[in-house]
């Protein structure tokens, strides 16, 4: 599976771009197991999209010490990836989820 290739020792991915992370969950998990991770989402994009931004700081805040104790890092962007300014650059970006809409879509493919 693509977790086990980014989870080996000799992978050529050390950083990763969560796009879309919700609650931060895929990230987390890739932080743990010793990778750079940033998990992003934005805070207004959408009806309740504070919440979900909230809801993520407060995981990457309640998992950062864990985290760094196994090798990995973690910061959370408030990110609007349907516009090209401000992506970071990294080995790999991931999402999961996040073109349920179809001008997402094409965003994404930009």
């Amino acid at each position: 599976t693509v977790s086990d290739e980014l989870l080996k020792k000799d992978s050529p991915v050390k950083s990763v771009l969560e796009l879309g992370a919700g609650c931060g969950l895929c990230g987390l998990l890739l932080a743990a197991n010793g990778l750079d991770v940033i998990v992003t989402d934005t805070s207004t994009g959408y009806a309740g999209a504070d919440k979900t931004w909230n809801n993520m700081v407060s995981n990457v805040e309640a998992n950062t010490d864990a985290i760094e104790a196994h090798g990995g890092r973690i910061q959370a962007l408030d990110l609007d990836w349907t516009a090209s300014e401000g992506v970071p650059r990294v080995d790999l970006a991931v999402g999961a989820d996040i073109i349920y809409e179809p001008h997402l879509f094409r965003a994404l493919m930009d």
